[in-house]
């Protein structure tokens, strides 16, 4: 019985399938019998000079390299085998990126063009420009307060009378407050150039981003989005 006659003693449905089988294994095979099976290498020697071979000499083992037919086309493409400093390299290198992508997401999110920007660098500034006045009007007051004990205490020296412990602990106590009032005073000053610099990254940053996409402003306009 001849493979025609076997063929339709068989179902439709099957024959169809048998037939799609055929295609599949016969297209598979056809580069292979068509160019002998022969295998091509790809790869830029240490000079940078691009080289197509039939074979990896020892110095490329570990380094990039594309594998082709002798049609030219790419089968694959096998990587450079990394190091570890080279791997911790470019773990982190990603670990960047992908901060960088959460950062540009989040300044879109809450902001609609560069006034909502400067609008709420304005805001902050202002809040911490408050702070500090507050912290200044109490130093002023303290320091105040200390020159008032501090003659006091020199009077009754002149007069040969002694200052009681309690006086000596309350102008202690008023230095400490000053000393630390100063410190608060110094973080603000700091707060407020790093919230301008913060602020003015954000402001380059958004600027990129809308200029990358073509826009003057970010699309859904609106009123500043952030806390």
């Amino acid at each position: 019985m001849s493979l025609s006659i076997r063929l339709s003693l068989v179902p439709a449905s099957r024959c169809c399938l048998f037939g799609l089988l055929a295609s599949v294994l016969f297209a598979t095979d056809l580069p292979a019998a068509n160019e002998g099976g022969r295998l091509l290498y790809r790869y830029r020697n240490e000079q940078g000079v691009m080289v197509l071979s039939e074979q990896i000499p020892p110095e490329q083992v570990g380094q990039e390299y594309s594998v082709l037919t002798p049609s030219g086309r790419v089968i694959k493409v096998v990587p450079k085998t990394l190091s570890k400093e080279e791997a911790e390299r470019r773990q982190v290198e990603l670990e960047q990126q992908k901060q960088q992508q959460e950062y540009d997401r989040s300044l879109l999110n809450r902001y609609s063009s560069v006034r909502d920007i400067e609008a709420a660098r304005q805001r902050k500034v202002t809040e911490i420009d408050a702070r500090q006045a507050l912290e200044s009007h109490n130093r002023t007051a303290l320091q105040r307060e200390l020159d008032r004990q501090l003659s006091q205490a020199a009077q009754l020296e002149l007069n040969g009378q002694p200052v009681s412990q309690l006086a000596r602990d309350n102008i202690d106590n008023i230095r400490l407050q000053l000393s630390e009032i100063d410190r608060k005073i110094e973080f603000l000053r700091n707060e407020s150039q790093r919230v301008r610099s913060d602020f003015d990254r954000d402001i380059a940053r958004f600027q990129q981003l809308t200029r990358k996409s073509g826009e003057g402003e970010h699309p859904n306009p609106g009123t500043d989005r952030s806390p």
